[in-house]
């Protein structure tokens, strides 16, 4: 077997296995009830996940069609009814409609209550499509319902976009409402009247929403990312004990070295090697094993095992490869000085070794109960 040293703090050697040594310390499983697992800052979640509870359960809405024919100016012809269900729902209405070819003209548009009052009113300008006009029903006969309702207010492709009109709002009062159409003042292109050479077909589509999806979306967003950062404050790190880059391991376990709070406890570290791009060890690397470490004070072992690698990157700008760690966590059973040190895989030693990157924390809190290394001096 293949021996690395490690030396306490008082200088003298102390070997260590890289394959095949016995592990030192063990591993238990946390209950809720331990020091360090806090559950209740999940609750947080409720923040985001309730939008989007709301979201996905919230009713469909509803699409109601109307069209009518404008046979000459002046002249308003009133839709068939259509429903309001709720104050609260949001209600947009298109209006598509296509003038003679060659004339502008202008269309009025009444929105009537039950009672025929009109609720609000507004004007648009419109001209000829360019040749294309709304697809008459024997076309839209030939489609799926789907398709159906996608042709139903389009024109040609080969023509201009129809014009078209959409204005949204909240009902002041649920109930039964008609739209009453009416076009005035043809012109030619030169911009003088005309009498109005063909009837204007006139189709809107009033579409109601039970909830504003778009804004409930922004909230479960918003509500989300501070949702993260809160519980990234609350569980990623803890008290930073020991937090750098070094040019070797032992540099790195001397500035582990200091006090540490009874608790949990979590080590991350990342190594880097020159010129890794050249060889296979990323595709390989997540079968390979740091040796992990952990003496007290005194210098006794406390801990002494392995810890798999997370992941690798490879970075093309200096040629280096990087080896994660999957993050180490560990109960101290008292307040205690202790000492972390780390071992690379074997597989590295044909590559050169280039820093570590190594981050300790105490009094870290988890979200639910994990498998941990038990450190008790």
């Amino acid at each position: 077997m293949r021996l690395h040293d490690w030396r306490n703090l008082s200088g003298s050697v102390l070997p260590m296995v890289v394959s095949g040594s016995p592990p030192v310390g063990r591993r238990v499983m946390l209950g809720w009830r331990t020091r360090g697992v806090f559950p209740w800052a999940l609750l947080v979640l409720i923040c985001p996940l309730s939008p989007l509870l709301v979201l996905f359960m919230a009713p469909g809405g509803t699409v109601q069609d109307r069209e009518v024919t404008l046979p000459a100016v002046d002249r308003a012809v009133t839709t068939q009814p259509f429903d309001f269900k709720s104050v609260n729902e949001a209600v947009t209405i298109k209006t598509v409609f296509t003038p003679p070819a060659g004339t502008l003209l202008y269309l009025s548009t009444e929105l009537l209550d039950v009672s025929g009052k009109v609720v609000f009113q507004h004007d648009i300008e419109g001209r000829d499509s360019g040749g294309g006009s709304l697809p008459d029903e024997a076309a839209l006969s030939r489609l799926s319902p789907s398709e159906r309702q996608r042709q139903w207010m389009r024109t040609p492709d080969y023509a201009r976009p129809a014009n078209d009109h959409s204005v949204s709002f909240r009902p002041a009062e649920a109930g039964s409402y008609q739209l009453r159409f009416q076009v005035y003042l043809p012109r030619n292109q030169e911009g003088e009247a005309i009498p109005l050479s063909d009837p204007v077909l006139v189709r809107t589509r009033v579409s109601t929403t039970p909830v504003d999806r778009g804004l409930l979306l922004l909230t479960v967003l918003l509500s989300g990312a501070s949702s993260w950062m809160f519980l990234s404050k609350v569980y990623r790190r803890g008290r930073i004990q020991c937090l750098g880059c070094y040019e070797s391991v032992g540099h790195a376990g001397r500035a582990s070295r200091g006090d540490y709070r009874a608790g949990l406890l979590v080590l991350r570290a990342r190594a880097a090697f020159s010129q890794g791009y050249q060889t296979n060890i990323q595709q390989e690397a997540r079968q390979y094993l740091f040796g992990v470490r952990v003496t007290d004070g005194r210098g006794t072992l406390l801990y002494r095992g392995s810890a798999p690698v997370e992941r690798s990157t490879v970075s093309l700008t200096d040629s280096t490869l990087n080896l994660h760690l999957f993050p180490q966590l560990f109960q101290l059973t008292k307040d205690c000085n202790l000492r972390f040190d780390l071992l690379p895989p074997e597989s590295t030693s044909t590559l050169q070794f280039e820093s570590v990157h190594i981050e300790l924390c105490d009094q870290v809190m988890l979200a639910w109960p994990q498998e941990v290394v038990r450190l008790d001096p």
